[in-house]
């Protein structure tokens, strides 16, 4: 009892005195020691009292995101949905272009660095908005068979950018895309057996990866799971637009919410929210969420962490009920 008290006392105490201060400006951060390899600590975590170096690898993986649940028989890579929006919800717009947004998007790319992914994914129209820019692809009608399946062009990427493309129309000019202090990435299509002989042709010649997930209609748990098996990718940041959030979030696949709004609103009434749901997917249950943390950034943006409390029983009746996800975007 006495413990917990006293760590309850300290947190308690920093978070009063953040609240007090802010109005000041001053941030109020805690410094907690490292840990110890007691007896406690030992049972908490499920390693020998007599290894420290077990307990280092248990941290590290933690530490670096890889599994970060705790869960080493995880099949597919911990997926953070990571955005930065306006304060009306909006993850695009006129307020994009304005002062305002500069330390909120200092932030977002740092806080997106600490996670330490292996792997960013966005949706079609954002791939198309940010790195092909509504290009076609240079399709060779009468490209010979192509096999079927999956295909890796480069097994040992550090970074990979996987754009969901069911279709297969983006028109892409090379392989790798670069975006801000990021590192170079392999781009990694998201396909369905809808994407043509042609288009996969294409993607061979580019020496583009792609995986194919969903006959007529995305697969998000397939996709997930090939990502991690085929890429050995254990943490993935999921970066919009909101239509492929809700896919994702709806088939229970999103395991944390990284938010960082800047301090700026348009009021614009057809620009794109954090999720979107899309009209010919089934009726789905409201998702709720478990705050984390919150952070006063740069700029008077803030970052908010939230764990999504209902995933597992959103997977559960995801699959109990067949669905698949066909985002638009």
């Amino acid at each position: 009892m006495s413990y917990t008290t006293a760590k309850h006392a300290v947190v308690g105490m920093i978070r009063h005195a953040a609240l007090e201060l802010s109005a000041d400006r001053v941030r109020v951060n805690g410094i907690a020691p490292g840990v110890v390899l007691t007896p406690l600590i030992a049972k908490a975590f499920g390693v020998p009292v007599d290894r420290a170096d077990a307990l280092v690898t248990f941290l590290e993986k933690r530490l670096t995101g890889t599994h970060l649940m705790g869960d080493p028989t995880m099949n597919r890579p911990y997926i953070v949905c990571h955005m930065m929006t306006a304060l009306d919800g909006k993850i695009t717009g006129p307020y994009m272009k304005t002062k305002a947004v500069n330390g909120a998007s200092d932030e977002y790319e740092r806080i997106n660095a600490s996670y330490h992914p292996q792997a960013w994914l966005c949706g079609r129209v954002t791939t198309d908005d940010n790195f092909t820019f509504y290009q076609k692809p240079a399709l060779d009608r009468h490209a010979p068979a192509i096999p079927e399946g999956d295909h890796v062009a480069a097994a040992d990427a550090r970074m990979h950018y996987v754009s969901v493309d069911p279709s297969g129309k983006l028109g892409w000019k090379t392989n790798t895309v670069k975006y801000e202090d990021r590192p170079v990435a392999h781009v990694v299509e998201v396909l369905t057996a809808k994407a043509s002989n042609a288009y996969r042709a294409f993607l061979r010649k580019m020496k583009i990866s792609y995986i194919v997930a969903g006959k007529d209609q995305l697969d998000c748990k397939v996709a997930a799971e090939k990502l991690k098996s085929l890429f050995k990718i254990e943490t993935l940041m999921l970066s919009g637009g909101g239509f492929i959030n809700w896919s994702f979030l709806q088939a229970g696949l999103v395991d944390e919410l990284s938010l960082v709004i800047a301090p700026v609103a348009d009021g614009e009434n057809d620009t794109v929210t954090l999720f979107e749901k899309s009209s010919y997917l089934p009726d789905h249950l409201p998702v709720e969420f478990s705050l984390k943390g919150v952070e006063m950034g740069k700029g008077d943006s803030v970052w908010l962490r939230y764990s999504v409390k209902n995933s597992k029983h959103r997977e559960r009746a995801h699959r109990n009920r067949g669905r698949e996800n066909d985002p638009a975007h």
